[in-house]
Formats: C-alpha cells, sequence, structure tokens
C-alpha cells in the first residue's frame, strides 16, 4: 500500500506541532515499512488568500482574532495543492497530520484519515491565537472543522477529550474514531535515570515555551509555598522568561537544545505543569519517558497522559498543587510514581506505541473504500 501523508507543518523541522510532527512521521514510517507499506510525506504550504489578509486587518482594527490559516479562501488554495499531489503520486490513502485546512476543500477520490491533537472548537480561549476571534473567523474554523471531517474516513486523535468534542461539537460517529496519546519531543531515553537526592532537596522542573499559558507564574508561586512550609525545594523553567527579577531558588537557563533538555529531564525529581491551555501532552510524555512524576493542570487532553494518582497528579489550583509535590517529598512515593510512568511510556505513550495503534487505522480505511 502506498500511503501519503499531507500537513501544512514543516514535516522536516524538529519544533513544528510542539516537536511532536518529525518523531511522528519516523515512528508511521518504520510501522508503515514494517507492514510491507511505502510512505511518503510532502508539506502543503501555500500563501494566505488576499482577502483573509485583508480581513486580518480588518479584525486586528477591531481588537478581534482571525485566523488566515483557518479560512474559506486559503483552505481552498490548501485544497488544491493537495488534490494535485494526490494526482501525482496516486496513493492508496491519505494521511493528514494537523490539516482540517489542506483536507477540508481537497476533493480527493482516496481514503482519508486525519491526525489531530484537538478541535476547533475545543481549542478556542487555550491557545492566544485562538482567543478573542471575531464571529466570522469561528464560524469559518467551525465550517473547516465540519468539512475536513466529512472528507475523513477515519479520525485519530490524542485524546478523549478531542473525542468528545469531535462527538458532541461536530456530530462525528464514535467508531471511525481512535484515541492514541502522543509520545515525546525529546527522544526515548533507555531505561530511567538512577537518581540521587542525599541533599534532600525536591528538584521541581517547568518547561514554559510561554511563561504566562504555560504557568511559568503558577510554578513559581508553588514552588514558594513549597518552601515556606519547611520543605527543601528548587525550580528549574525551561524556555520563556519573565522580564521580573525571579527568586534565587529559581534557575531560568532559556530556551535550550534537545540534549540539554534531556539532561535537565534525567537530574530533576519532578514535573511541574501549571498549563493555563493546553491541548495535549508532548512534555508531560517527554517527562514518562525520564520516568518523572507530573503534577499538573487539568486542562484539555493531559488525562490520557498522567494517571492521577499513579504516575502523578492532575489538579485544579495552586492549592492542590502544594499538597501534590508535598506528597512527592517522599523518596519511595517520588520513585514508585516514576517507575509506573516509565512503565507508562513503554506501553502507551512512545511513539512506537502509537504508530503500532495508528496503522491498522490506516489501513481500515484503504479497505473500506
Amino acid at each position: 500500500m502506498e500511503i501519503l501523508v499531507v500537513s501544512p507543518w514543516d514535516l522536516e523541522d524538529p519544533r513544528a506541532w510542539s516537536g511532536a510532527v518529525v518523531p511522528m512521521l519516523e515512528a508511521l514510517r518504520r510501522e508503515a515499512e514494517a507492514r510491507g507499506h511505502r510512505l511518503t510525506a510532502t508539506s502543503i504550504s501555500v500563501s494566505h488568500h488576499r482577502v483573509d489578509r485583508v480581513l486580518a486587518r480588518a479584525s486586528g482594527a477591531l481588537r478581534r482574532g482571525y485566523l488566515p490559516q483557518h479560512s474559506w479562501a486559503t483552505a481552498g488554495r490548501s485544497g488544491r495543492t493537495t488534490r494535485s499531489e494526490v494526482e501525482k503520486r496516486r496513493p492508496d490513502a491519505v494521511v493528514g497530520i494537523a490539516a482540517s485546512g489542506v483536507l477540508a476543500r481537497a476533493r480527493l477520490d482516496v481514503p482519508c484519515v486525519q491526525i489531530t491533537d484537538a478541535t476547533f472548537r475545543a481549542i478556542q480561549g487555550l491557545y492566544p491565537q485562538f482567543t478573542d476571534l471575531s464571529a466570522f473567523a469561528r464560524w469559518q474554523g467551525d465550517a473547516i472543522e465540519r468539512a475536513a471531517l466529512r472528507r475523513s474516513d477515519q479520525m485519530v486523535v490524542a485524546s478523549d477529550w478531542a473525542r468528545r468534542s469531535l462527538v458532541e461539537d461536530y456530530g462525528a460517529e464514535p467508531e471511525r474514531i481512535t484515541v492514541a496519546p502522543f509520545g515525546p519531543a525529546v527522544g526515548n531515553p533507555d531505561g530511567m535515570p538512577r537518581r540521587t537526592s542525599e541533599d534532600g532537596v525536591l528538584r521541581v522542573l517547568a518547561v514554559a515555551t510561554d511563561w504566562h499559558r504555560k504557568g511559568g507564574d503558577r510554578a513559581v508561586e508553588v514552588v514558594g509555598r513549597l518552601r515556606d512550609s519547611g520543605v527543601s525545594a528548587v525550580l528549574t523553567v525551561l524556555g520563556d522568561t519573565p522580564r521580573t527579577p525571579l527568586p534565587t531558588w529559581v534557575r531560568a537557563p532559556g530556551r535550550v537544545s534537545r540534549p540539554q533538555m534531556a539532561e535537565e529531564y534525567a537530574r530533576h525529581d519532578v514535573l511541574l505543569e501549571l498549563t493555563r491551555g493546553a491541548a495535549g501532552g508532548i512534555t508531560l510524555a517527554d517527562a514518562a519517558g525520564f520516568g518523572l512524576p507530573c503534577v499538573v493542570q487539568s486542562t484539555g487532553g493531559v488525562a490520557d497522559v498522567v494517571v492521577d494518582g499513579v504516575t502523578g497528579s492532575l489538579v485544579d489550583d495552586e492549592d492542590q498543587a502544594v499538597r501534590a509535590l508535598t506528597e512527592l517529598v517522599d523518596p519511595e512515593l517520588r520513585d514508585r510514581r516514576g517507575a509506573q510512568a516509565r512503565e507508562r511510556f513503554e506501553s502507551v505513550l512512545s511513539w512506537d506505541c502509537w504508530a503500532r495503534k495508528v496503522l491498522p487505522v490506516i489501513e481500515r480505511a484503504a479497505l473500506m473504500r
């Protein structure tokens, strides 16, 4: 079987789609070849329609958001480009990665499988660019989501949260949806790091690509309250940093390389993620791979990654986060949850596990036509 993967993302950029695209594609290719299939991939990149550029400026003047990448006109351009690629390559199945805008207006006569972490309706308000949208932008986003769903024979989503939105918000048939949690961005470590905390200090890690949205300020507050209660704890924040000074017990090296991130995961005791909005859990899968228990805000699709009370704690506010971290001061509990997190990584959260679940979906879609 010939499989063609299409996506608006740069399929060679290791940072694309929170670092998911490249390892996802590599795992899918390995599994396809192991099952006797051939997989090729192409990025569908088009310029925004001039109508969308005008509407974006008008919406900005009214202090409302507009998304050219989620517009009917630009989707038409993407659809024509996608159809041209399909006609040229003649695959047996098309797989779209985060590709609702690519598939919505693509008139294809081959089976399609769409892979996503969220729906347009579910993601509104979780990310800055999806907040305060104009009514027309919301209408277009919903129209594209519905059109892409009609084009897709099967849907693969990262969480039950996304599955529920497809069913409840867009009327998708549950039997057409497969939940397959995404894997890590940093990589698959060989075994779990051996941690020694003889000094009794709890080393907390936060990854904040966007300081406010990812809750960097909340992480500082929670660890500060933990220290005020008498617990010896320090915090490292990777990624974005605020302009205001941080306490001396906070280390903020900024954005680091993937190998450096792996080193940071290996040397810390727990991951704290108090994000104000997240669709999936790439960072949480990273942490699981390194055997880190997680204390994480219960939002979006994170419950499919962190099992509450087993591999970490799902919390609703700062008070619960302080209590969860206080529990993890106990090294035996911390080690047990870390080991369970690593076990879940090996059985559910690696990209190879993901690909083994997704390839049969693609095969089934091809056979159903």
